[in-house]
């Protein structure tokens, strides 16, 4: 028997219990469109629905399987139709189903292959651009910031023409190695890099992004010289920011904040973001924390990065 055949014995008896497509498919706890697919011979139902579908037909499960109930009754002027036998049918219906099964099963491992291999091949691969300076203004230089994999890997610098990038300071005399910058990592190796944005006299290039930690990755490049002698210099402004108020916290100062945390190391636990340029070098920076006194606090901080020093706190009304 095939499943034509089969959809026709479905079709008539359907229609003989004045049932719809949706009524049958209701009653089977199917969709109407798998109804329609049994009915135009694109497939056959679940051998377990076999029994409840012989029932909302009004049918015995051998006579479905046989197709005796598609034939016109008292009529015995044709020859007698040949019928398959129950086993028969049940037997090419699992058959069919497991095709069918087969078929889904390799579609979903060919799709999983290619989603396996379109990822190794990006987190093998290379030049995954984050940002771009193009030029560097008073200048030839163009510079390229991109992650080296897109799974991990660590954000660099790529530069069309050398220049001098300070190094890591030492902690003694706080500066730096001249570091001939044509293709460097950046310093403290943040998770990403959003975006980069110069100073409104553009002379600091402010880099703006996420540690692994989470922390504000927040660095500063003066861009004045670029010579092995006075290199690029790198500030840490999140740092900055917040050393420079622990030291200007005392009470009833305009830059003072209320119940201030301090960690170990007596640097407040502050989190800063939304780091935006204002005239004259001044940084505009969010923050947010809670305080010593069990109070959340937050407002917009402004830095003055030529003078290292806080020009305003403003707190949010609660």
């Amino acid at each position: 028997m095939d499943k034509t055949q089969f959809g026709a014995i479905i079709a008539e008896n359907r229609k003989r219990q004045e049932l719809t497509q949706q009524m049958l498919a209701q009653k089977l706890h199917v969709t109407d469109k798998a109804v329609s697919k049994w009915e135009r011979g694109l497939s056959y139902p679940d051998v377990t629905l076999l029994q409840p579908l012989a029932a909302a037909l009004g049918l015995q499960v051998d006579d479905l399987l046989s197709c005796r109930a598609a034939e016109k009754e008292n009529d015995m002027t044709t020859s007698p139709i040949p019928h398959p036998s129950p086993v028969e049918t049940v037997l090419t219906i699992t058959a069919e189903n497991r095709r069918r099964q087969r078929k889904r099963l390799l579609f979903a491992a060919a799709a999983v292959v290619l989603a396996v291999t379109v990822l190794v091949v990006l987190a093998c691969s290379h030049d995954y651009l984050t940002t771009r300076v193009d030029p560097v203004p008073n200048s030839t230089i163009t510079l390229t910031f991109y992650r080296d994999r897109l799974l991990g890997g660590t954000v660099h610098v790529d530069a069309n023409e050398p220049f001098y990038l300070e190094g890591t300071p030492c902690e003694h005399c706080e500066k730096g190695p001249a570091l001939l910058a044509t293709h460097l990592p950046l310093m403290d190796n943040p998770k990403v890099l959003d975006h980069n944005t110069f100073s409104p006299d553009e002379r600091y290039l402010l880099l703006i992004g996420k540690l692994r930690g989470g922390d504000y990755y927040l660095r500063l490049w003066d861009m004045t010289t670029y010579s092995k002698e006075d290199p690029v210099s790198q500030r840490d402004i999140a740092k900055e920011v917040l050393l420079t108020i622990s030291d200007d916290c005392a009470p009833n100062t305009p830059t003072s904040l209320p119940a201030l945390p301090l960690d170990a190391s007596l640097l407040p636990c502050v989190v800063l973001d939304h780091a935006t340029w204002m005239a004259e070098n001044n940084l505009c920076l969010s923050f947010s924390y809670n305080g010593t006194d069990g109070a959340h606090y937050s407002g917009t901080l402004i830095y003055n990065v030529d003078d290292c020093a806080l020009v305003a706190v403003e707190l949010d009304s609660n």
